[in-house]
C-alpha cells in the first residue's frame, strides 16, 4: 500500500467509479484543447473571452425566513469559443444563489463561489455545508455552480461521475474558468462584492484555476487540493481507477497522439525535481552494468559471424538501466512502488492543523542525497528522464544486420508489434544458438533485473534449463508483459505531460494579491498526494497553507468547520486590507 492514510485507501477501494474509461478522447479535440490552452492560461487573454454583460437567465426565485434563492442559466462561454468538444448535455450552466433577506452594510456584501468536488452532484451538499453556516456564521453569501458532466449536465451515457475520456477533465476546468468569470461580472453587476472563491478536493483546484483569471483582488480558499492535478491521477488513489492498458494502446495506435500532441507537451517541466528524486532511488552499486554487458556478449557472438561491429556496450547498457530505473521510479507513478523521503518540521500545530506559509517552516521536504548517482550526472539523469520516449531499448541480431527489439523513436509512424518482434528475434538467435541454449538463457537468469529490465524469475531455476522449449515460452511471455508494462508506462508518461501542460498553477497567471489565499491541506492525503509536486507557495509567494493532521476522505467529513472558518478569515482580511480604507 503506497503513503497516505489508510481509510483514503479503503474508501477508494469500496468506490466502483472508473475514470476514463473510453480513453484520451478523440485526438483531434485534445490537439484543439491544447492550442485553445494557451488563452485559457493568460489572464489578459481569458479575461477578454468574456463581456461583462454576458446574457443570463433568472429562472426561479425563493423566499425563506433568513434567506433567499436564486437560480440561473446561461450558455457556456467555453462552446462559443470552443464549439463542438462540450456535450450537448453539459453546455448549460447552472447555478443557485443563497443571499440574505438584508445585507448589514450597503458597501460590503461579501460573496462566495463554490465549484463541486468529485462526485459532488447538484446543490444540495454545498448549500446544506457550506452555504447556509457561512451565511450565518459569517454574513457571507453563496453561489453553487454545476459542474459540467454532474447532474444536471451530466451525459445521458455517463454512470455516476465516471467521466469518459481524458479530455472531459480538461473541458471541464475549461469550463468552469469562463462560467466563474460569467458569474463574478454577474455579482458585480449586481452590486454584490467583495468576491470569493472555494471547493473542495477537485473543485479547490477548480477554484484557484478560477482565481488566476480575475484582474482584481479576490479570496481564494482551496480546500484538500494542491498545486496540480498531475499526481492524483498518476500517484494517488485514483491512479488505481484508471485503466492504464487501454490508455497505452490508443496512445500507440493513432500518430495524433505521438506525432503532434507529444510536441505540445512537456513532459515532466519539474526537471529539478525528477532529477532528485531520479538519483535518490538510483542504485548505490554500477555492478549492475557489468552484468548487462555480459548479456550483450551473447548478442555479439552471434554479429561477428556477419562481420557486424557490435555496438558500445557501456553505452547500450547504460541507457538499458537509465531507461528501466526512470519507468519504474519516475513515469511509473501507480505503476511503481517507490515514495518520497519527507520530513517534518518542528512547527508546533494550532488547534487541528499546522500553518504553512510564507512566515513559517516548510513542513514537507524532501531530501535527496544526489551522491548515491555513480558514474553518471543528475543533469544526465534529468535530461534522460525528459526525453524518456527517444530510446527505449536497440537489440541487434544475428538473422539481420539491424532490427530493432524496440522502435527507436515512440514518435516514428511505423511502429511494430513490439512483442511479436522481440519473440521473433529471440527465436531467431536461440535457433542460430541451438546448441548454447543452457548457455544463453543462464546469463538471461543470471542478470537482476533480467533482458530488456525485467526479472526472469523464472528462468532462475536451472532444473528449467534442460529444456530450451520451456524456456523460449517463458521468455516469450516475459518479453510480452514488459512490452505491455512499458506502453503502460508511456502512458503515464503522456498523462502526467497532459495534465501538468493544462492543470499546474505555474502555467497559469499569478492572482493579483495571494495574501487572501488560504489553502487547506491534509497531511496524510491519499488522492492529492504532493512529493515530488511544486509547492504552492513557490508559486503564489504569500499564500498561506494550512495543514490538517488527517486524510482526504477524513478532512472532508470532519473539518468543514476550519473550512468555513478559513473562508471568513480570508473575507476579513479582504475587508480590512480593500473596504476599511
Amino acid at each position: 500500500m503506497s503513503g497516505g492514510s489508510r481509510l483514503d485507501h479503503v474508501y477508494r477501494s469500496i468506490l466502483m467509479t472508473k475514470f476514463f474509461t473510453k480513453g484520451w478522447g478523440k485526438p483531434e479535440n485534445l490537439k484543439r484543447l491544447f492550442l485553445f490552452k494557451e488563452k485559457m492560461t493568460n489572464r489578459d487573454t481569458c479575461f477578454n473571452l468574456v463581456p461583462n454583460n454576458y446574457p443570463i437567465t433568472i429562472s426561479k426565485e425563493e423566499d425563506y425566513s433568513d434567506f433567499r434563492i436564486i437560480e440561473g442559466h446561461f450558455l457556456s462561454p467555453f462552446v462559443t469559443n470552443l464549439p463542438g468538444i462540450v456535450p450537448k448535455e453539459s453546455e448549460t450552466a447552472y447555478f443557485q444563489v443563497l443571499l440574505p433577506k438584508k445585507w448589514n452594510s450597503s458597501h460590503y456584501k461579501p460573496i462566495c463561489l463554490h465549484l463541486a468536488g468529485t462526485g459532488d452532484h447538484g446543490f444540495w451538499r454545498r448549500r446544506q455545508m457550506m452555504a447556509k453556516p457561512l451565511l450565518k456564521e459569517g454574513g457571507i453569501a453563496s453561489i453553487i455552480l454545476e459542474n459540467p458532466f454532474y447532474g444536471l449536465r451530466k451525459p445521458k451515457d455517463q454512470v455516476r461521475s465516471s467521466l469518459h475520456n481524458v479530455t472531459d477533465i480538461i473541458v471541464m476546468g475549461g469550463c468552469l474558468i469562463l462560467e466563474s468569470l460569467v458569474l463574478f461580472h454577474w455579482c458585480e453587476n449586481n452590486g454584490f462584492g467583495p468576491l470569493g472563491v472555494t471547493g473542495m478536493s477537485m473543485g479547490g483546484h477548480m477554484a484557484s484555476l478560477a482565481a488566476t483569471n480575475w484582474p482584481k483582488p479576490i479570496v481564494l480558499v482551496p480546500c484538500l487540493s494542491w498545486s496540480s492535478a498531475t499526481p492524483v491521477f498518476t500517484q494517488g488513489v485514483l491512479s488505481h481507477s484508471i485503466n492504464w492498458k487501454l490508455l497505452g494502446a490508443q496512445y500507440f495506435s493513432d500518430d495524433v497522439f505521438r506525432e503532434e500532441i507529444r510536441k505540445l507537451v512537456e513532459v515532466n517541466k519539474d526537471a529539478f525535481q525528477a532529477g532528485q528524486h531520479f538519483a535518490k532511488y538510483y542504485p548505490q552499486s554500477m555492478d549492475h552494468i557489468s552484468k548487462l554487458c555480459r548479456e550483450q556478449d551473447v548478442l555479439n557472438k552471434g554479429r561477428e559471424s556477419q562481420n557486424a561491429s557490435p555496438p558500445n556496450c557501456k553505452s547500450l547498457t547504460t541507457e538499458l538501466q537509465m531507461n528501466r530505473d526512470i519507468d519504474q521510479q519516475i513515469a511509473g507513478s501507480s505503476l511503481s512502488n517507490h515514495q518520497a523521503v519527507v520530513s517534518n518540521s518542528s512547527v508546533a500545530p494550532a488547534s487541528d492543523f499546522e500553518v504553512h506559509g510564507p512566515t513559517s517552516k516548510r513542513i514537507l521536504s524532501p531530501k535527496v542525497d544526489v551522491t548515491s548517482v555513480s558514474n553518471i550526472g543528475t543533469a544526465d539523469l534529468m535530461t534522460s528522464a525528459l526525453k524518456r520516449s527517444h530510446l527505449i531499448s536497440e537489440l541487434e541480431t544475428s538473422e539481420s544486420s539491424s532490427v530493432n527489439c524496440f522502435n527507436a523513436n515512440v514518435t516514428s509512424k511505423n511502429i511494430p508489434d513490439q512483442a511479436s518482434k522481440v519473440t521473433n528475434t529471440v527465436n531467431s538467435l536461440l535457433a542460430k544458438q541451438k546448441h548454447s541454449d543452457t548457455n544463453i538463457l543462464t546469463r538471461f537468469s543470471e542478470s537482476e533485473s533480467g533482458f530488456l529490465g525485467f526479472r526472469n524469475k523464472d528462468l532462475k531455476d536451472k532444473n528449467s534449463l534442460n529444456d530450451a522449449s520451456v524456456g523460449r515460452v517463458r521468455l516469450k511471455e516475459n518479453i510480452k508483459h514488459s512490452v505491455s508494462r512499458w506502453r503502460e508506462d508511456e502512458a503515464v508518461l503522456f498523462m502526467h505531460g497532459i495534465m501538468d501542460e493544462c492543470t499546474h498553477l505555474r502555467n497559469f497567471t499569478v492572482p493579483v494579491d495571494t495574501s487572501l489565499i488560504i489553502a487547506i491541506c491534509a497531511k496524510d492525503d491519499a488522492y492529492i498526494p504532493r512529493e515530488g509536486c511544486a509547492d504552492l507557495t513557490d508559486i503564489w509567494p504569500g499564500t498561506e497553507v494550512r495543514f490538517l493532521d488527517a486524510g482526504h476522505v477524513s478532512a472532508y467529513l470532519l473539518h468543514k468547520h476550519t473550512f468555513r472558518a478559513a473562508i471568513i478569515e480570508s473575507f476579513q482580511r479582504f475587508k480590512r486590507k480593500y473596504v476599511d480604507v
